[in-house]
């Protein structure tokens, strides 16, 4: 049972059948208006709050209150039950708790002997990170304001009080006092130790459990995975290593993992490690939203997605500052020296494994603290350049794009060259718990020398002298050598080593002035090839190069704390080699003589070893229900060769860099690649798809590429086998504005929630599926009910069609009202024409896209309709296509009985609005919408969201899609209030959608309506054109958005081409348009312009600005002073900061409202270009 929080009335939330209306006069939600209502009393008491709260008109009647033991909550003015803390609810009680001052009591108040009994009953920090408390994922939005004051004032204690003996036992009792109140790791010390103190006793270890129990828990925890949304963990859950029980032989075997300290290590120096580098907002910011959702807390509890919710929730800025410096003071080593067993340390866990004898072992994982996490994550990334320059090419684990996949492809191509040598063998090789064994002092030794910015933190979270500690289950493990298993910063550490063995064979040479060496073998080992992912890698060459290699690293390796865990020996030529083995034997390689064996989990080998592998890995993978049937997971079998083909493309210039014969082979039709591109065009021409994949490297081959065009092939086949009732379906769910529904924002307030039914309910319609039992009769027409439902969605005896119906069209009537239009609704029960009527609404008609250009009206009729596409009569115009049916009905409005023609008689031009109860609307309908809507946005003075576009189409032009970051927008929203406060009211501020940079304007708006049909269509060929040129940009690209200035008519921000890709689409532009027989006019020259051949007369030329920019400001008339306007806002923008933004797409728009002020949507936007 849930507990009951006070948010449901005494007489229940429910009440029967009959569903519940707004008790406030004249609300368009009254049941008087015939709106639809709501079923459950949460849906209307949030209508009702937004009465309360001043944000609908209209009082509560107190009466209603009263009779449902109601009050309106004294801290936050919500509706609550008056039985609930007096009518206050308990978070708000909770607020206002914690806002009163607490007065600070010890026992004896100064007396230390007293102090010593209070901090002595307090429990041990090993207690406190060892104390199982569980956390939450997120906090709910009532409690994280409460929650973020708190952390950033633990944050800012740190900030002021840090010390580097803060920790160390001090003399006096107020130091100690504050010592003890400085609450590291945004823990709320007196609270989490109350939880501690009450969960002292004997650790408990867990009792074996059985198969079944095992496959019970893991599959109720990727239930609650899925239910979070986080398929993926979901999946892994079951399908991955499952956690090994906390038994004793468990926490033996990974106590086991972590070996003794070296006798050198204690004793080892190092050079002081210089500052770490400093850390900026943004990169923070940046490093937190990159973690992934769900991640795993640390021994404190604190999740990184609370982290997320400190940086996006509330002031942003506040918060990821101070965030940032305590980021910073963590990266440079100022944290307490006593704290660094701590933060160095982790909550322990052990996945169960089998050895590579078979075996029963454990993997141990550590989860370290958020804030550790952080921490490496924004120096590792501050430090990649030159980490990537010293591991390259070999390494492929540190900073390299699909690292992973190039050692699979690279020994394929090997193994093709080298086929018919028989002296010629590859040696896959594992390092054995590489992270938790490698030495510590050498790779903090060689990360000084490659990545100094990282020195002082490695420092201080893997010390050499002291102990770290790892929780496992109320046992702490001491970590003392090597790093930790899953740490972020270990990829690095581990991979700096691993190249002291490359050097070792002489294939790198060491740093200059490195301090750290290996014997180098002489001579230098002749290979074909060494790649190394982390800890796996394969050497490559003549056998007795590769036995040379293999014999000089099983001396040098310990010196590093490194062993070989396997160690696979394949000759190339298979069973025909002449390669003696007996000596790899001997040094314990496993012996492949039939060549198959695998690389990173991908089989290398004959193509039966191959399937068998691939086999067994996918019948794990299909054994979990979950991936198949809840996850929708499931690799289709025809997209297998365009993931291959788009992996090879990916790995190309890695695989050359390692090993020079590394070619592109798609034109050698016995390759696999080959084979691949040739199944890949056998399905494209069966389709009669045009042109076929090519045979040379480009972007063509990428695997979004691939996929999307076999997508085509099957979409067709599909279509082809479909029967009529999934066509209707695909049409209309396939009409512009149909996934709408499924796209709200859920709100209670706007009546925007779903609920489980509506949702399921609106979803099954889409998929076809049965949702009734069906054959009962309709309850108001007495129709017979189908099973899919789709009766009561066409009924209009009554019902919910017709309450549909009614809100819709007073919603309308509450914005033709907000837009001043003086609208009157047509309700009574004779014959008339429209539901709303309109005197002055003729001035909407000019942006509908019928044609019509009315002389003399002065009113316009409304008709509200909705329509069930896939009801009876209207099923054979949906099975046309996807706006057919709307259309045709509301064709079908305007001839019967000559509506439309009656109404032009008498000076009332007939508009009908038609809805499609899937979502799909006439044209018509979108453009009255966008004008209405923006008729309401200027008489209120509010930027308001246009609901669908205007398709009167004005001008054409093409332009750069600027996606800035949240910490963008929200500075151009503090800035743009700051302007519409302090600016003149004749200044007009452009909103954060509508800023964009014109790339080229094909046909200025301000040349009229465009009713060249054939414009678009030249656009496209010059378009296809400049994008062809090698002048065009492959990639993102950068700018810089400088400080904005007002110059003359407007404002405008100026941008630095970082890159000089706006210059390069500008002249690809510039040549396209001249071979196509046009000439654009550049800045304010347009001495030279012409327009395309066959332009209309009198149709202006293209035009190429000469500037990068996007405008803030225009003036909607002439201000009092420009001068004095001016002076205002440039002090306005001292406050902006300049900031780097990433432009990864540019689109071409029909623009029928001036200066971009149109919607995203395929009604306007008819080209696109995206950065690879």
């Amino acid at each position: 049972m849930q507990p009951d929080d006070g948010d449901v009335p005494m007489d229940g939330g429910h009440t029967g059948a009959a569903r519940m209306h707004c008790p406030v006069p004249g609300c368009v939600a009254a049941a008087h208006r015939g709106h639809a209502g709501w079923e459950t009393f949460t849906g209307l008491r949030a209508h009702v709050d937004a009465h309360i709260l001043g944000q609908i008109p209209g009082a509560v009647p107190a009466e209603w209150l009263r009779a449902r033991n109601m009050v309106s909550c004294r801290e936050c003015s919500h509706l609550i039950s008056r039985r609930c803390n007096g009518g206050v609810h308990r978070t708000c009680l909770a607020d206002r708790m914690a806002a009163r001052p607490q007065p600070l009591s010890l026992p004896g108040a100064c007396g230390d002997a007293d102090l010593d009994a209070v901090l002595g009953s307090l429990p041990s920090l090993d207690e406190m990170f060892s104390a199982p408390v569980g956390t939450r994922d997120l906090i709910s939005s009532a409690l994280l304001p409460s929650a973020q004051k708190e952390f950033l004032r633990c944050i800012v204690q740190v900030l002021q009080h840090n010390t580097g003996d803060a920790w160390a036992a001090p003399e006096d009792w107020q130091t100690r006092l504050r010592a003890s109140g400085v609450v590291w790791l945004g823990l709320s010390f007196s609270c989490f130790a109350k939880l501690v103190v009450a969960r002292r006793g004997a650790p408990r270890l867990a009792r074996q459990q059985t198969d079944e129990e095992k496959e019970q828990a893991a599959r109720l925890v990727a239930e609650q995975y899925a239910r979070r949304g986080m398929p993926g963990k979901a999946v892994q859950r079951l399908s991955g290593a499952p956690p090994a029980a906390p038994t004793p032989d468990t926490v033996a075997a990974t106590q086991a993992k972590f070996p003794t300290r070296p006798p050198h290590q204690a004793a080892s120096l190092r050079a002081a490690a210089p500052p770490a580098n400093d850390i900026s907002c943004d990169e923070v910011v940046r490093a937190v939203r990159s973690f992934p959702r769900g991640a795993a807390p640390g021994p404190t509890g604190m999740r990184p997605d609370f982290l997320k919710q400190l940086v996006d929730a509330g002031d942003e800025q506040y918060g990821a500052q101070a965030l940032t410096d305590l980021v910073n003071l963590l990266a440079d080593g100022r944290a307490p020296a006593a704290l660094r067993p701590y933060l160095g340390g982790a909550r322990g866990t052990a996945l169960a494994k089998l050895s590579k004898t078979g075996t029963a072992d454990v993997r141990p994982l550590c989860a370290r603290e958020a804030l550790r996490r952080l921490v490496g994550k924004v120096l590792l990334r501050s430090e990649l350049p030159a980490l990537r320059a010293h591991l390259l090419p070999h390494q492929l684990a540190v900073g390299v794009s699909a690292g992973a996949e190039v050692m699979p492809h690279l020994y394929q191509q090997w193994e093709h060259h080298y086929r018919a040598d028989t002296d010629r063998v590859c040696l896959s090789y594992d390092e054995g718990n590489a992270h938790n064994v490698v030495d510590r002092h050498v790779f903090l030794t060689r990360m000084q020398e490659v990545a100094p910015g990282l020195s002082r933190w490695l420092e201080y979270i893997y010390p050499t002298d002291i102990d770290t500690k790892v929780f496992f289950h109320h046992v702490v493990i001491p970590s003392v050598a090597g790093g930790q298993q899953g740490c972020p910063l270990m990829t690095a550490c581990h991979a700096v080593v691993q190249r002291l063995l490359l050097e070792s064979l002489g294939l790198v040479d060491p740093p200059a002035g490195t301090a750290v060496a290996l014997p180098t073998l002489q001579p230098p080992a002749q290979l074909d090839m060494a790649p190394c992912f982390a800890d796996d890698g394969l050497l490559a060459g003549p056998s007795g190069e590769v036995l040379r290699a293999l014999q000089h690293w099983s001396v040098v390796m310990p010196r590093l704390g490194l062993k070989l865990s396997t160690a696979s020996v394949a000759p190339v030529a298979g069973r025909q080699h002449q390669v003696d083995l007996r000596p790899f034997a001997a040094l314990g390689c496993a012996l492949c003589e039939d060549g198959n064996f695998e690389v990173l989990k991908s089989p290398v080998g004959d193509a039966d070893f191959n399937r068998q592998y691939c086999l067994q890995r996918a019948a794990q993978q299909l054994s979990c229900r979950l991936l198949v049937v809840a996850s929708g997971f499931a690799l289709r079998f025809y997209f297998a060769d365009a993931a291959y083909i788009g992996s090879r493309l990916l790995v190309l210039e890695r695989c050359h860099a390692l090993w020079t014969p590394a070619a592109w082979d798609g034109l050698d039709g016995g390759s696999e690649l080959g084979l691949a591109i040739a199944r890949c065009n056998g399905l494209l021409q069966q389709a009669g798809l045009q042109p076929p994949l090519g045979d040379q490297p480009d972007r063509s081959l990428s695997q979004p590429a691939i996929s999307h065009r076999l997508r085509e092939v099957h979409v067709l086949a599909w279509k082809a086998a479909a029967g009529t009732d999934d066509v209707c379906r695909l049409h209309a769910c396939s009409a512009d504005s149909a996934e709408t529904v499924l796209n709200l924002v859920p709100s209670r307030i706007l009546d925007t929630n779903l609920s489980k039914d509506d949702f399921l309910t609106c979803l099954g319609g889409r998929l076809g599926v049965d949702m009734c039992l069906g054959g009962g009769a309709c309850r108001f027409c007495g129709l017979p009910m189908d099973v899919k439902g789709r009766h009561p969605q066409s009924c209009m005896a009554g019902g919910d069609a017709v309450a549909l119906h009614n809100g819709l069209r007073d919603l309308l009537h509450d914005y033709c009202a907000r837009a001043q239009l003086r609208p009157q609704a047509l309700l009574d029960g004779r014959r008339r024409p429209a539901d709303i009527f309109l005197r002055g609404g003729a001035g909407l008609l000019p942006a509908l896209p019928d044609g019509s250009r009315p002389v003399g009206l002065g009113a316009l009729a409304l008709d509200v309709a909705i329509i069930n596409s896939l009801g009876p009569s209207h099923w054979d115009d949906t099975l046309r296509g996807a706006p057919d049916a709307v259309t045709a009905y509301a064709q079908r409005k305007r001839d019967h009985l000559d509506t439309a023609a009656s109404c032009q008689q008498v000076g009332i031009h007939y508009q009908p609005l038609v809805w499609d109860i899937y979502g799909g609307c006439t044209a018509a309908t979108r453009a009255f919408l966008h004008r209405l809507a923006g008729l309401v946005a200027t008489v209120e003075g509010i930027d308001l969201t246009l609901p669908g576009p205007a398709c009167c189409r004005a001008g054409a032009r093409s332009w750069t899609g600027i996606a800035p970051s949240a910490s963008w927008q929200k500075q151009y929203e503090r800035f743009r209030e700051r302007l519409i406060e302090g600016m003149p009211k004749e200044a007009y501020i452009y909103p954060a959608s509508t800023l964009h940079c014109t790339i080229c304007t094909f046909r200025a708006f301000t040349a009229g309506p465009l009713e060249d049909t054939k414009a678009v269509e030249r656009w496209l060929q010059v378009l296809d054109k400049a994008q062809k040129s090698p002048e065009w940009p492959k990639g993102a690209f950068r700018l810089r958005m400088g400080r904005p200035t007002l110059e003359g008519s407007a404002a405008i921000f100026r941008y630095e081409d970082l890159d000089g890709h706006i210059h390069s689409m500008r002249s690809a532009l510039r040549g396209a348009i001249l071979e196509a027989g046009g000439e654009a006019a550049e800045g304010t020259d347009w001495s030279k312009a012409k327009p395309l051949p066959g332009t209309r007369e009198g149709e202006p030329a293209a035009h190429l600005p000469d500037i990068v920019h996007s405008t803030v400001l225009r003036w909607t008339s002439e201000p009092t002073s420009r001068e004095e306007a001016k002076e205002l806002f440039e002090k306005l923008a001292e406050h902006w900061e300049p900031m780097e933004i990433t432009v990864k797409m540019a689109k071409a728009v029909l623009e029928d409202i001036p200066y971009m002020h149109i919607p995203d949507d395929k009604e306007h936007v008819w080209w696109r270009w995206d950065a690879d």
